[in-house]
């Protein structure tokens, strides 16, 4: 698995990505029942890592100086928390969600788990439904709906009240018979407002075990929260 990583701080990131507007969309009910559906996991993982958040209460300079300061710590937490989130663990714990919570929707005839595609991809590139259709129905897959999903962004930043794993989970359903996206979806989590607290400081030695658990709990609440909400 490839991880970009960046020294911006997940706050701004999280700005930015927000300016996208990603509107859930919801597709009639019981759409998913009798299908054959094809859980599609795209995409890369963007991993931003912010030491701290105090230098942002003094502005964007104070947010660029405290970066300057901080840019060892914030090298070394990447490293970490790369190592505890490396290979297809966050997409697994992902696909893993996303079945079990759609299986319990209605029934579908059958869930594929296909192979993750557009790896070296951002997810900007692709969550689009002009583009993205064609790339999905490409694959030939054996199914009548996919269900493609990946990550906006993913970090840890520090806070007074701990750090915390966060993230923007994204989701779509696609009716392969059309090329018709059919429903989207956009949750995220972020600091002690849906982020998960890491349990451990950077400095201890189970740090990174309890990284991996921290974004494996995220990962999962982000995954229901989003096929709750195509099933609204």
């Amino acid at each position: 698995m490839k991880i970009v990583r960046t020294s911006i701080a997940l706050g701004f990131a999280l700005v930015l990505v927000g300016c996208a507007g990603v509107p859930t969309v919801t597709p009639p009910k019981n759409y998913l029942e009798g299908q054959e559906i094809a859980l599609v996991p795209t995409g890369n993982l963007r991993l931003n890592v912010a030491s701290s958040t105090v230098g942002s209460a003094f502005g964007m300079i104070g947010a660029l100086v405290e970066m300057a300061i901080t840019e060892k710590s914030r090298a070394d937490s990447v490293q970490q928390v790369s190592r505890a989130i490396g290979g297809d663990f966050l997409f697994l714990a992902a696909q893993d969600t996303v079945k079990s919570n759609i299986n319990s929707l209605g029934k579908p005839r059958s869930i594929h788990l296909a192979s993750r595609t557009l790896i070296q991809q951002d997810v900007a590139v692709w969550f689009n439904p002009e583009t993205r259709t064609d790339l999905v129905r490409s694959q030939e897959l054996p199914a009548d709906i996919a269900v493609d999903f990946g990550f906006q962004g993913l970090g840890v930043s520090s806070y007074l009240a701990g750090t915390y794993a966060e993230g923007v989970f994204v989701l779509r359903v696609i009716d392969l018979r059309t090329g018709k996206v059919v429903a989207r979806a956009r949750t995220q989590g972020v600091g002690q407002y849906g982020g998960e607290r890491i349990r451990q400081d950077k400095s201890h030695a189970d740090y990174e075990a309890a990284a991996r658990q921290a974004f494996d709990r995220l990962v999962r609440k982000l995954a229901t929260e989003a096929v709750a909400k195509i099933s609204a």
